[in-house]
């Protein structure tokens, strides 16, 4: 039976170049992280990234799947990525900025962050393409009312137009859209599938 993608995201902040060597898989939570009422722990998914403020872009280095935590260790399975999310709104850019933080819900949609993490990690499925049996049962404050989630048609949930011809040097990529059932995103990456490609 395969695992889900993680139902909460969080990112730790890195050095602009970002870090080259694999983190620990024994991995310590910054403050910020572990002091939260509700930090990281199983399932849970993990971004070290870096934030260049000048392209308004968050450049993640590794990403990964928390598989246990005690206190503020936990320990994760890390993958390398060369992903690139560019932050949109300005409360988006002052979070990127000022350290540490838990992606909001809506953000994990609008940056495609399941469909990131699936990607890189075998035996993943979409959280929003599981049978609905089969997801946990989330719990929402009172005061945010439920959506209803349906099943998403998977040609919805992939790249339909890449813009341009892969680049090269130290900002090499290509511009993406991406069109899924939760709307549009336009980004940048390194590592688009050449049969997106037009």
């Amino acid at each position: 039976m395969s695992t889900l993608t993680p139902a909460k995201y969080w990112r730790v902040p890195c050095a602009l170049q970002g870090p080259t060597a694999e983190p620990s898989s024994e991995f310590t939570l910054p403050p910020e992280l572990a002091n939260q009422t509700a930090p990281p722990s199983r399932g849970h998914g993990i971004a070290i990234a870096s934030y260049d403020e000048g392209r308004q872009t968050g450049i993640l280095s590794w990403i990964g799947i928390v598989s246990g935590r005690v206190g503020a260790m936990v320990t994760v399975d890390w993958k390398p990525t060369a992903a690139q999310i560019w932050v949109d709104t300005g409360f988006g850019r002052s979070r990127w900025k000022a350290g540490a933080f838990g992606f909001a819900a809506a953000k994990v949609a609008d940056y495609g962050l399941h469909e990131l993490w699936r990607e890189h990690f075998d035996g993943v499925t979409l959280r929003d393409q599981a049978p609905m049996a089969t997801r946990p049962r989330v719990t929402r404050p009172k005061q945010v009312r439920a959506t209803k989630v349906g099943r998403i048609a998977a040609e919805r949930l992939h790249p339909v137009e890449v813009i341009g011809e892969p680049t090269s040097g130290p900002h090499a990529g290509v511009v993406y859209v991406l069109k899924s059932a939760y709307g549009y995103k336009v980004g940048r990456t390194k590592r688009a599938r050449q049969d997106f490609c037009v």
